[in-house]
């Protein structure tokens, strides 16, 4: 036996037109941009004065 066919029908997609690429690119940046917030405490616990005698 052949399996059935799907006879739902599909959605065409809509298709957008970027038109001021300066903004769109902009946009791209800004959307990749991570910030980062460290209180003081933090910073002066980042850095250990202790040696374990392991690499790395």
């Amino acid at each position: 036996m052949a399996p059935k066919k799907d006879k739902t029908s599909f959605k065409k997609k809509n298709r957008y037109r970027t038109r001021n690429w300066e903004e769109y690119n902009q946009s791209l940046v800004i959307r990749g941009s991570i910030t980062f917030w460290f209180d003081e405490e933090a910073i002066q616990k980042w850095y250990s004065v202790e040696r374990t005698g392991k690499p790395g």
